[in-house]
């Protein structure tokens, strides 16, 4: 699975995402392979169907409450 270069951001060496779960966010490690100027493979800590945060701010945290707004889908 991929998703958009604008979901992921940096901590030191790892990659995260916003994972959205019952109207919270959770910040997920996840494991990358190849990507491209537009996608980035996912090869750990996602599943199919995970909803996700595309840009992400500094204003966002683990356990906000968020509401989603459905675009292309998930993950």
């Amino acid at each position: 699975m991929a998703v958009p270069l604008e979901a992921l951001f940096q901590e030191g060496s790892k990659n995260f995402v916003y994972r959205i779960q019952e109207g919270r966010l959770h910040k997920a490690e996840v494991k990358v392979g190849i990507g491209n100027d537009t996608y980035q493979e996912i090869t750990g800590g996602l599943k199919s169907g995970d909803l996700i945060v595309l840009n992400p701010s500094n204003q966002l945290s683990e356990g906000m409450t968020v509401t989603s707004e459905q675009g292309s889908g998930g993950a």
